[in-house]
């Protein structure tokens, strides 16, 4: 078998699936496994390690709106090129467990977490990032109850675009960013609502080496008080148009 799209299409009822030995080293495909699977409450792929040949694992976990806890940590990511909308309206999603994550191939993470509403923490430092162009907008998008995000050795030095990476993420507190977004050219609205900021620090934040816009950049981020963007060089920045929109109550900004 190298291709198990939608395997389980049309099984809504289905409410628990041990996958615990699962080999899937020759899958080219996983996109739409579980999508859809509202009634799913425990899946078991602990021993789950992914494929050795390029795959796909884009909407994966669609829309699994009651599966609350979900062990992935065996899964490499190596040899996978999407992983856009893998856990997309996995509203119930408290515990995820990804460790040791090398995705040095991904192309897409866009919406990888969307409407994760009852994530609050998520450990992403051992996740490595790609090393191959790659887009992360509306990551995070509606992450509404996330608290505490640990990217610390996450790679986002061929990420092109981060725009409203961390939308709505209202409950967030990222108190500095220490990321390499040398390549980026999108981060317009990548802050929009985040409304836990109120002293960050972004001093390590250097911009851009490319052509980028950063358009509403924080808007609506109407707690935040101060922010330290020392070291940022927008002289390759084209459009900044209303980058501070609805901060109203910003008072230092160095």
């Amino acid at each position: 078998t190298t291709d198990i799209t939608q395997i389980f299409k049309g099984c809504n009822n289905i409410q628990y699936i041990n996958l615990s030995n699962l080999k899937a080293d020759r899958i080219s495909s996983f996109s739409y496994m579980f999508d859809n699977m509202d009634n799913l409450i425990s899946l078991d792929l602990s021993n789950f390690k992914g494929s050795l040949i390029e795959n796909r694992m884009d909407y994966m976990f669609n829309n699994c709106k009651k599966l609350k806890s979900i062990n992935l940590s065996h899964l490499d990511l190596y040899f996978t090129i999407n992983v856009s909308h893998l856990f997309n309206g996995c509203s119930s999603l408290s515990n995820l467990t990804l460790i040791n994550l090398v995705s040095s191939s991904v192309k897409d993470y866009s919406y990888m977490f969307n409407e994760c509403t009852s994530l609050i923490s998520l450990d992403l430092s051992h996740f490595k990032g790609s090393r191959v162009d790659n887009t992360m907008e509306y990551m995070f998008n509606n992450c509404t109850n996330l608290k505490i995000l640990n990217f610390a050795n996450f790679d986002t030095s061929f990420t092109k675009s981060m725009k409203y990476m961390f939308n709505n993420c209202n409950s967030l507190n990222l108190t500095f960013l220490n990321l390499n977004l040398s390549s980026v050219t999108d981060f317009s609205y990548m802050f929009n609502n985040c409304l836990s900021f109120i002293s960050v620090d972004f001093s390590k934040f250097t911009g851009s080496k490319v052509s980028n816009i950063m358009k509403n950049m924080f808007n609506n981020c109407e707690n935040l008080v101060s922010l330290d963007l020392s070291n940022l060089d927008i002289s390759f920045t084209t459009d900044i148009t209303q980058i501070f929109k609805g901060c109203n109550n910003i008072q230092y900004i160095n």
